[in-house]
């Protein structure tokens, strides 16, 4: 959230942080239903594929977010 406040213009934080937050409350929730769904109809192996692609594309995105702050540092 510190990143956001200091990088996002004011006149759009509030609609920005809202998103976030709405994003980020979805997610639990849907991760919890898709990958036990995959797991009980099709094969564990591919809901394991699925978490460990899910993690690493979520890694992949937050080193370049961390990066790219850095610079602009």
């Amino acid at each position: 959230m510190q990143w956001l406040v200091v990088s996002v213009d004011r006149k759009i934080l509030s609609s920005s942080a809202g998103l976030l937050n709405t994003i980020l409350a979805i997610a639990g929730p849907l991760m919890t239903t898709l990958f036990p769904t995959i797991a009980g109809t099709i094969n564990v192996n591919y809901a394991l594929y699925g978490v460990l692609g899910f993690s690493a594309i979520v890694f992949t995105v937050t080193l370049t977010v961390m990066i790219k702050v850095n610079k602009t540092s």
